[in-house]
């Protein structure tokens, strides 16, 4: 018959049962081929453990992802970290700044009080500037890793969700099929007790006739 999936089954059963002829004097009431029931059920019990193991599999391979973006984030979130600080650590701005700043006051010194009132006050202008500088870069840098945790939450979230969805679509349609076939077993014993009370009638009956 074919590759078919658990849902291509369901969908073949509600086929299946709604061409079924309903009983006579009744509109919610279907006689089912029994025979045809059951192969179909029978072919569906033997799919259900490869679509369960299916579902699964999708699971783990949820989890390595998860996983896989987890370690992917923290690496991202370390080199990042690590960029700041040498941005920090090492700019020539820092650098450039401190060295003339240390230069500008070993001059004032030997200079007048005016010349190091002076000098001091550009050196400490320029070691603000460089303050400012690194405190902007690290804040540029925290920007960005934050950012980048954002899109890995985010990620992770949406997978997250597209999983769950998968999971509950296959639950209802399991719950749906074993709801289907609970009634219309139901109504095929309700059937068969029915044939079974009208035979023994039929067989009363001949056994009064031959009397």
């Amino acid at each position: 018959m074919g590759k078919k999936g658990i849902e291509d089954m369901i969908s073949e059963l509600e086929i299946f049962i709604d061409n079924c002829k309903y009983q006579p004097l009744s509109s919610s009431k279907i006689v089912v081929p029994k025979e045809e029931l059951m192969l179909m059920l029978k072919e569906l019990r033997l799919k259900m453990p490869s679509e369960i193991e299916r579902c699964q599999k999708i699971m783990r391979n949820k989890d390595a992802i998860i996983e896989e973006a987890k370690t992917e984030g923290n690496k991202i979130i370390d080199d990042a970290r690590q960029q700041a600080a040498a941005m920090v650590n090492e700019h020539v701005i820092t650098t450039t700044a401190q060295e003339q700043a240390e230069s500008i006051r070993n001059q004032a010194k030997t200079d007048s009080d005016a010349m190091l009132m002076q000098a001091k006050a550009d050196a400490n202008a320029m070691v603000e500037t460089a303050s400012f500088e690194a405190s902007d870069l690290r804040t540029s840098a925290m920007n960005y890793s934050t950012g980048i945790i954002y899109d890995i939450e985010n990620m992770i979230h949406k997978t997250m969700e597209e999983e769950y969805e998968r999971y509950q679509a296959f639950y209802s349609s399991m719950e749906n099929l074993y709801q289907s076939i609970s009634s219309n077993r139901q109504e095929l014993e309700g059937q068969l007790n029915a044939m079974a009370g009208a035979d023994a009638e039929e067989a009363a009956a001949a056994d009064e006739t031959a009397e």
